[in-house]
């Protein structure tokens, strides 16, 4: 069923988008259509966001090894020019996990 809907039913779908699109005249608006939203296709979505989740693991213990952010993210095989966030360690209470979160960049204030 899942390749039907990958297969035939998208190629139709992205097909009626596109004649739909040219009817657009708003610059920088995209018609896109997507069988995401159908129950059979949910573990698709799901093996994705395990996918994601392994990624940003990844990320955050090659950040915490010190590795620069431009390393990490070849390492990675993403993009060079993303700009990643500042990078928090966090503290972890040994009963209930997260409790606090420290940053690696110095917060004190010039007075």
């Amino acid at each position: 069923m899942v390749s039907y809907i990958q297969n035939e039913m998208q190629t139709s779908l992205d097909a009626f988008c596109a004649v739909f699109q040219k009817l657009i005249e708003e610059e920088g608006l995209v018609l896109k259509g997507s069988y995401e939203h159908l129950s059979v296709m949910q573990f698709i979505l799901i093996e994705r966001y395990k996918v994601k989740e392994q990624l940003g693991k990844a990320i955050t213990a090659l950040r915490a090894a010190g590795l620069p952010d431009n390393e990490v993210l070849d390492l990675c095989g993403l993009d060079s020019n993303i700009q990643l966030r500042e990078y928090v360690t966090p503290i972890t209470n040994g009963n209930n996990g997260t409790e606090n979160t420290s940053s690696t960049e110095d917060t004190s204030s010039e007075e």
